[in-house]
């Protein structure tokens, strides 16, 4: 799991270690917010910006069942491009498409959010897309990440037909 240490992450993992889950999570060394994690919950310290430090995660007993809740992301209210927003919500979101892909993973969930669906005008339900690019009818930055990110899960189920992955909308 990444994003343990989150608000949305914390709860999910928390729910999982309730239902009796084995749960290891990629935290930021040095993040104070892993107080958030779960105690049973394994701590591995990494970044989903460097691929290699993530290897641990991902490495576990063979035969072991994998599903990976990708929860991680940057969320701004500033509607202006940032490097670091784009970088742990596209480039992130990348990086654990092709460890999951390298280490065969059985399930990917990743985590987006409403504000990746383009908005219609007042009145008119917002519904789920089938493509998320060009960023028409978004609002702010987050969320034009989060749509680029939810459209390379889309683009490598299409690419990569191994990969088992599903999007979320909380």
């Amino acid at each position: 799991m990444t994003g343990a240490a989150g608000l949305l992450g914390s709860n999910i993992a928390r729910q999982l270690v309730d239902a009796k889950e084995v749960v290891r999570a990629l935290v930021l060394k040095d993040d104070p917010a892993v107080a958030y994690v779960p105690d049973q919950v394994q701590i591995i310290y990494g970044d989903l910006l460097d691929i290699n430090s993530m290897e641990e995660l991902f490495t576990v007993p063979e035969g072991s069942e994998v599903i990976v809740i990708h929860c991680a992301s940057i969320v701004t209210m500033n509607p202006n491009p940032n490097p670091k927003v784009y970088a742990v919500n596209v480039d992130g979101t990348r990086n654990i498409i092709d460890m999951c892909l390298k280490h065969k993973v059985k399930k990917l969930v990743y985590v987006s959010s409403t504000g990746a669906i383009p908005e219609l005008p007042h009145g008119q339900k917002i519904k789920e897309v089938d493509h998320f690019l060009p960023a028409d009818g978004l609002v702010g930055y987050y969320s034009v990440t989060k749509a680029q990110a939810s459209q390379l899960i889309l683009d490598a189920l299409r690419w990569c037909p191994e990969l088992d992955a599903s999007i979320v909308h909380p």
